[in-house]
């Protein structure tokens, strides 16, 4: 996700993916539409120079209860949030 970084590995060159996560990624790792993501109030933020997907959860009022940033998706498991 967001492109790649080399890293030398004993000696080798080894491609690794960046850190970070962009909302259009993560649609599309989803399968769902961005504007459909959008809609539900999810965007992308920037911490420390890496992108991050800010997820907003809602009360029973419809008010933002908590904001959590996911970084990554995890192959098989539950996606990294803050």
């Amino acid at each position: 996700m967001c492109g790649e970084i080399n890293l030398s590995v004993n000696g080798e060159t080894v491609k690794h993916p960046e850190a970070g996560l962009t909302l259009a990624e993560l649609a599309e790792a989803k399968k769902l539409p961005l504007d459909f993501l959008k809609g539900l109030g999810l965007s992308d933020l920037k911490v420390k120079g890496q992108p991050r997907v800010v997820i907003p959860y809602m009360n029973q009022g419809g008010e933002v209860a908590e904001i959590r940033k996911a970084g990554r998706i995890v192959p098989g498991g539950e996606d990294a949030a803050s």
